[in-house]
């Protein structure tokens, strides 16, 4: 279960985000269908071809791509609660190529000439879910700078809004999903490393 600690940058959310963790991510208040050991199995593999894909000499072979495509689909039914043998793929999970993490990370965002701050509720290594008060329309380019935490150094990326959501249409939390773009190789790593230091706390 990944852990809520205090530190720099991060913070254990206050009721109306634990609220929303809750119903986001069923797997931090119940069970899992995994064991531990096997879980620990699972993250391990999936980190270790991760990094194959981006720092190794070769590309991932065909049956390695579809192996991690695989893991992260399990990973993500895991973190939502979702039994995978009554679940339909959503086409959102389907397209996703990496591998998105539940996260509870400070942020300040710029946009629209205006500065504003959030927290950052899932990351991968090419987006994120940003919450806050403020509405910003599909489109809307920002830069995100993600404070740094007890999960990794911080890091500033450019990204543009994929999509919105209003609170009085979801029971989720109000915020937008963020697609990032232009980075460079610091970037990415910075972003890997915070992603696999909340994976390896699970």
């Amino acid at each position: 279960m990944l852990e809520l600690q205090s530190g720099d940058g991060y913070q254990s959310p206050p009721a109306v985000l634990m609220g929303i963790w809750v119903k986001r991510f069923p797997l931090h208040f119940s069970k899992s269908r995994f064991s531990r050991s096997e879980l620990s199995q699972i993250v391990s593999e999936f980190i270790a071809l991760n990094r194959q894909r981006l720092q190794g000499s070769r590309p991932l072979s065909v049956s390695d791509l579809e192996r991690m495509q695989q893991i992260r689909a399990d990973l993500e039914m895991e973190f939502e609660g979702i039994d995978p043998t009554t679940a339909l793929q959503s086409a959102s999970r389907t397209k996703r190529r990496t591998l998105r993490v539940p996260a509870q990370l400070d942020a300040q965002i710029q946009a629209g000439g205006h500065k504003i701050a959030g927290s950052v509720l899932d990351l991968s290594d090419s987006g994120a879910f940003l919450h806050f008060d403020q509405h910003l329309e599909p489109g809307t380019p920002l830069l995100l700078h993600i404070e740094k935490s007890v999960r990794g150094a911080g890091v500033s990326v450019q990204g543009v809004v994929a999509w919105t959501r209003d609170e009085q249409n979801s029971e989720l939390p109000r915020g937008v999903g963020v697609r990032f773009q232009n980075l460079d190789i610091d970037q990415q790593l910075a972003l890997t490393s915070i992603v696999e230091n909340m994976l390896t706390s699970i």
